[in-house]
C-alpha cells in the first residue's frame, strides 16, 4: 500500500510539471506578448526582415487570389445585378469618356486664361505630360496605415506606377498607387477612411461648371463635405442648386494635371451644415463599389523622354 501511495505522489508530481499546467500556458503567453511589445517598438531597420515570410507567403497565394476573388463576387447577392448588353456597356464607357475629355479642356481653357497673371508673378504652368494607360487585375486587399487598401498585379516597371491613378472603366477615380514592389502594387481607394481629402467640384452645368467642395470618406462607400456659396454661379444655375444625382469631378491640384476633372462620383444626398444652416453638405457616392472591382485601369504619367 505504502507503495502504491509513492507511485501515485511520483505520477502526480509529474502531472504538475507537465507542458499543458496552466503555469505554463500563462508563462508562455506572457513570453508571446512581451515579444509582441518588443517587436511593435523596435525600429523599422532592426524589425524589417519580418516582412519577408510575408511577401513570400503573398507571392504564393497571389496566383489563386484573383479567382477566388472573382468566385466570392459571383455567390455574394450584394454583386448580383441584372446584365446589360455589351454594346450598352461599351456606348456608356465611350460617352463618359468623351465627356470627361470635354470637360478637362474646359478646364484648361481657363487655366490658359490664367496664363498672364501666372507668367507676372513667376510661376508658369507645367507642360504637358503624356499618359501611359495599363491595365491591371485586383488579386485581394491588405490592411495598411489604418485602413484597407487594394492589391494588384503591377505591370511594368515598380518604380514608374508609384502615384498613378488607378480608375474604373478609365473614368472613374479609385485611388493612386501607393507603392509597388515585387509585381505586386498597393492602392487605397478614395472611400476608405484612411485616404486624404479631395478638392472636387459639383457640376451643375452641362460645360462642368459648379461649386468646389471638399470631400472626406466616412468609411460606409461615400464621401461628404461643405460646398462653397454658390453666389459666384451664374444665375441658372443657383436657381437650379445642388440636387441629387449631379455628377462629382475631380478638381484637386494635388493629383496629376491629367487626372483632373475624372469622375468622383454623383450626389446622393444635400444636407444643411450642423455649423452653418446656410452651407450645405454633400453626400457622394462612387457609381461603383470601389472596394469590389476585379480590374483597374492605370494612367501613368511620363515625361516627354518616356521616363516616369
Amino acid at each position: 500500500m505504502v507503495r502504491a501511495r509513492l507511485e501515485s505522489c511520483s505520477s502526480g508530481g509529474h502531472l504538475a510539471r507537465s507542458p499543458s499546467h496552466p503555469f505554463s500556458s500563462r508563462r508562455t503567453l506572457a513570453i508571446a506578448l512581451a515579444l509582441a511589445a518588443i517587436c511593435a517598438v523596435a525600429p523599422l531597420r532592426l524589425t524589417g526582415w519580418l516582412s519577408l515570410p510575408g511577401a513570400l507567403v503573398m507571392r504564393l497565394i497571389a496566383p489563386v487570389s484573383h479567382p477566388a476573388r472573382l468566385f466570392a463576387s459571383w455567390i455574394d447577392p450584394r454583386a448580383t445585378r441584372e446584365a446589360e448588353p455589351e454594346e450598352i456597356v461599351r456606348l456608356r464607357e465611350e460617352v463618359e469618356g468623351y465627356r470627361t475629355l470635354y470637360f478637362r479642356e474646359r478646364a484648361r481653357t481657363n487655366d490658359l486664361r490664367n496664363l498672364v497673371r501666372d507668367l507676372q508673378s513667376g510661376r508658369g504652368l507645367a507642360p504637358d505630360r503624356s499618359v501611359r494607360v495599363r491595365t491591371a487585375a485586383v488579386i485581394g486587399e491588405s490592411r495598411s496605415a489604418g485602413g484597407d487598401v487594394l492589391r494588384l498585379r503591377a505591370p511594368g516597371e515598380d518604380e514608374s506606377i508609384v502615384g498613378a491613378v488607378a480608375t474604373v472603366a478609365g473614368t472613374q477615380v479609385l485611388g493612386r498607387i501607393i507603392s509597388a514592389s515585387g509585381g505586386l502594387a498597393l492602392v487605397r481607394p478614395i472611400t476608405d477612411r484612411a485616404a486624404p481629402p479631395l478638392l472636387a467640384r459639383v457640376a451643375m452645368g452641362e460645360a462642368g461648371e459648379g461649386p468646389l467642395c471638399t470631400l472626406k470618406p466616412v468609411g460606409d462607400g461615400t464621401l461628404t463635405g461643405p460646398v462653397e456659396d454658390l453666389a459666384g454661379l451664374s444665375a441658372d444655375l443657383q436657381r437650379l442648386g445642388l440636387q441629387p444625382g449631379q455628377e462629382v469631378r475631380l478638381a484637386d491640384d494635388a493629383w496629376p494635371a491629367g487626372a483632373r476633372m475624372l469622375l468622383i462620383g454623383v450626389v446622393e444626398r444635400v444636407e444643411p451644415s450642423p455649423e452653418s444652416p446656410l452651407r450645405r453638405i454633400v453626400i457622394v457616392r462612387p457609381r461603383v463599389d470601389l472596394t469590389r472591382v476585379s480590374e483597374v485601369v492605370l494612367r501613368i504619367w511620363v515625361d516627354p523622354e518616356g521616363g516616369p
